[in-house]
């Protein structure tokens, strides 16, 4: 990371985590993660590596941190607002995956970098929970599709698991928000009607 062409940020007190944070994920857009330093994460936002350090132990901490907030910032984005209750399954499914999709073409590093750190072995137990946070609003469309008798049997959570997949290899395989030319928003409406035809109930 080249903190010569980074603005130096004013550190307000109070804020310096969110700033160290801000800072992360404008490094991970040009370089591999595990290549930050949070030395010079501090020297970018204007503070020393030992105020770095109250809030970070070390770089992994930091990374641990930065894709905990993705994916509180993914669950607010998937997050049903009250209207969505009247619709039917297969419209908030539709709804949430676009809404994923939207939110990893706004975020593209730092969405991959979700993805790269839940991959690890040793990810920690508050990372799982944030993703698994994330993800409820999934689990509930699925279970009140059941009530509804519009989805087959099964454990709710792992039916929105095959859709959430289905979503997330789309998004990786289409750099920049398109796949063959076509946009995602488009593509995964196609995607999420054949994932709905295979969870309707059968006679």
């Amino acid at each position: 990371m080249n903190t010569t062409d980074s603005p130096r940020r004013p550190y307000h007190h109070g804020n310096l985590r969110e700033a160290l944070l801000d800072a992360a994920e404008i490094a991970i857009g040009s370089g591999p993660a595990y290549e930050i330093s949070l030395r010079e994460l501090a020297r970018t936002v204007g503070v020393s590596h030992t105020s770095a350090q109250r809030h970070f132990a070390n770089r992994r901490d930091l990374l641990d941190a930065l894709a905990q907030r993705g994916f509180d910032r993914l669950g607010a984005a998937l997050s049903e607002p009250p209207d969505a209750f009247a619709l039917s399954f297969d419209a908030r499914l539709v709804r949430l995956a676009r809404s994923h999709v939207s939110f990893a073409i706004r975020h593209p590093t730092l969405h991959r970098w979700m993805s790269e750190a839940m991959s690890l072995a040793d990810a920690s137990a508050s990372l799982l929970a944030a993703r698994d946070r994330a993800f409820n609003p999934a689990a509930a469309i699925f279970a009140d599709g059941q009530a509804q008798g519009a989805v087959i049997p099964g454990d709710p959570e792992h039916l929105g698991l095959a859709s959430f997949a289905a979503v997330q290899g789309l998004i990786a395989l289409s750099p920049g928000g398109r796949f063959g030319g076509v946009v995602l928003d488009t593509l995964v409406g196609d995607v999420i009607e054949r994932i709905i035809l295979g969870l309707r109930p059968r006679s």
